[in-house]
């Protein structure tokens, strides 16, 4: 297969998977997992998985701790960055906060994810 996909075919990827239900994250949907190992750039910084970077995104870049804390994520499993994630008295947002602004980074970091060619083949592989 062609190392690049066009444009017009990740779209019609995407589509078709999107249009496909899914009952949980096995078998050839595995790489749909937020867990699945692959390289995620968020603000800069590459993660082993868009897990990780998620749950990087409730520690702020601004003060000293809290990019200490960040970038444990670049090192921990996806599992791990789970459970660090989940501590909310260290998050440098409120739940409130959190709540608005957890979507756009989610965006953010599919978009990263599945517009990397390597993950998109993932799916057009199998067909």
């Amino acid at each position: 297969m062609n190392a690049q996909l066009s444009l017009s075919k990740k779209a019609q990827l995407i589509q078709e998977i999107s249009a496909t239900k899914i009952g949980g994250f096995f078998g050839e949907y595995r790489p749909l997992s937020n867990m699945w190992p692959c390289q995620v750039v968020f603000e800069g910084v590459i993660y082993p998985s868009s897990e990780n970077a998620y749950q990087a995104a409730k520690f702020s870049t601004v003060q000293q701790d809290q990019r200490y804390l960040r970038s444990q994520f670049v090192f921990v499993s996806p599992k791990q960055a789970k459970t660090l994630g989940q501590k909310r008295h260290l998050w440098a947002y409120t739940e409130e906060e959190w709540e608005e602004r957890k979507l756009s980074v989610m965006k953010q970091i599919l978009w990263s994810k599945f517009m990397a060619t390597q993950n998109l083949e993932i799916f057009s592989c199998q067909q």
